[in-house]
């Protein structure tokens, strides 16, 4: 329930024991004891969708609806005001299982989930969280550096000439 009353749910309509899995849906009552119409989340893979799980950012009121498809992925929906944008996470392709994840959280950066991973021996617990812009930028800034950094070096030195020949260490 977030701090309006709204009690929000994601589900699935599968029927696990049955062997198939369904489609994830998810609901609200708006605060007002109605439930919303249920929002389709996984039109890509619809029978391939199995352990929901659902946060909520405190903060800012959006929701985030997570869950397993059939190419063993996580998938996560965010959900801001009444539109879903996808959020992109670097995958594995082992065996994903019993997908959870905290229901309140007090910012983005503290959105987090886990599963478990791999179907024989070596199982691993995976603790996970949204990317962050720093998760990526820092990477990507640190190469471009030391590229600029290269590029300098190789222009003062002039074409066909190495460290060696200038007899500079690059000090």
């Amino acid at each position: 329930v977030d701090a309006n009353g709204v009690v929000h749910v994601v589900y699935g309509t599968g029927d696990v024991g049955a062997g198939w899995e369904g489609r994830i849906l998810y609901r609200n009552n708006s605060g007002t004891g109605g439930w919303s119409s249920a929002e389709e989340l996984d039109d890509a893979d619809p029978y391939g969708t199995r352990s929901p799980t659902i946060s909520l950012d405190s903060s800012t009121g959006n929701v985030y609806a997570m869950w397993l498809n059939s190419n063993n992925e996580v998938l996560i929906q965010k959900k801001v005001g009444v539109s879903w944008t996808s959020i992109t996470l670097d995958q594995t392709s082992y065996v994903k299982s019993y997908l959870t994840s905290i229901y309140n959280a007090t910012g983005e950066t503290f959105i987090c989930f886990q599963w478990t991973q791999n179907t024989t021996s070596d199982i691993e617990v995976i603790f996970d969280k949204i990317p962050e812009f720093t998760d990526t930028f820092i990477p990507v800034l640190f190469i471009l550096t030391l590229f600029a950094v290269y590029r300098s070096r190789a222009r003062r030195m002039g074409p066909g000439k190495d460290c060696d020949e200038t007899g500079d260490d690059g000090l």
